[in-house]
């Protein structure tokens, strides 16, 4: 096996209360985005996508508390969006030929 992932698969796998508009359409996004697979060089691009939207949704909804992200990454290399508790969403390594 390669030590370095060809890909990434992406995974929504919790959703709990959502409190506000900005909140529900940010989640919405997300699920759009679940089960997708990507290429590892398209990693960090899709991360700075993800957080242009959260910029967009958050000027529109000003009234809301802004989500602000990170990222952290877990061993094996699972990439976890942090930030927006009330989400589970993580790029996961894939290794494919």
């Amino acid at each position: 096996m390669n030590k370095q992932p060809t890909h990434y698969y992406i995974e929504l796998s919790n959703v709990y209360v959502l409190k506000n508009n900005l909140q529900k359409e940010f989640s919405a996004y997300l699920k759009t985005l679940d089960r997708q697979l990507i290429k590892a060089e398209a990693l960090e691009n899709m991360k700075d996508v993800i957080n242009q939207v959260v910029a967009q949704k958050n000027e529109a909804n000003k009234r809301c508390n802004p989500i602000i992200l990170t990222y952290t990454v877990f061993d094996p290399g699972v990439h976890r969006l942090e930030g927006f508790s009330q989400v589970t969403f993580d790029f996961k390594p894939a290794y494919l030929s």
